[in-house]
């Protein structure tokens, strides 16, 4: 079972990874010109290269981690926290704005 991410700051619950220094490819599926603007459908992509710069909550920006070793702490730090509030009855509100 996978570990639930709660953001410390909002309580949303989807942690993206923030990268540089990378290089995105798109296929594109289709492509259609209407009134002189060219629309794309995109398909799979892949990526290649890159540094992890951060993790951060998707619904409010809040930088989690730099590193994946800081990521394991702060994971850890919100399990015990999510523990202590189960022992004491208390259930965070949980939000997902960006979805």
């Amino acid at each position: 079972m996978g570990i639930e991410f709660v953001c410390p700051k909002c309580s949303g619950i989807s942690l993206e990874e923030v990268m540089v220094n990378v290089t995105v490819s798109t296929n594109i599926n289709d492509i259609d010109i209407e009134d002189g603007e060219i629309h794309f459908d995109y398909g799979e992509q892949s990526n290649e290269d890159g540094v992890i710069e951060s993790y951060q909550c998707m619904s409010c920006g809040h930088i989690v981690a730099t590193s994946q070793e800081e990521l394991i702490e702060v994971i850890e730090e919100i399990q015990e926290q999510q523990r202590r509030d189960e022992k004491n009855g208390l259930y965070p509100e949980k939000t997902d704005i960006a979805n």
